[in-house]
C-alpha cells in the first residue's frame, strides 16, 4: 500500500465523521496512517535468535530478497545473511493459512 493510498484511505474513513473541524480531521487522517504503517511493520523482528523452531517464516536478506522458509533452522550457516524476518501465520490473514 503506497502512501498515497493510506492517505485516500484515511480521508475516505474520516469523512462524513466529523463536523468541519480540520484539525480533528487532521489527527484522524493521520492516526489512521500511523496505525496502517504500525501494522505492515508490526509481524517483522530483526533478532532471528528470537524466532520458534517449527513455525514456517518469511525472511527478508540483506540484498533485499525474501524467501519463505518451514523452520528457523534452515537458516544455519546464513544468519548474518538476514535481515528481518516474520512468522507466515502473522502477516497471512487468519483462515488463509493451512
Amino acid at each position: 500500500m503506497t502512501k498515497e493510498q493510506i492517505e485516500k484511505a484515511a480521508l475516505h474513513n474520516a469523512v462524513g465523521r466529523f463536523d468541519e473541524d480540520d484539525e480533528i480531521l487532521d489527527v484522524s487522517i493521520t492516526s489512521f496512517a500511523d496505525g496502517v504503517k504500525w501494522g505492515v511493520n508490526a509481524p517483522w523482528k530483526n533478532n532471528l535468535s528470537e524466532c520458534q523452531t517449527c513455525k514456517r517464516l518469511l525472511v527478508e536478506f540483506t540484498n533485499n530478497n525474501i524467501a519463505l522458509y518451514d523452520d528457523v533452522r534452515e537458516l544455519k550457516g546464513i544468519e548474518d545473511l538476514v535481515s528481518r524476518w516474520a512468522y507466515l501465520e502473522d502477516i497471512v490473514p487468519k483462515g488463509l493459512m493451512q
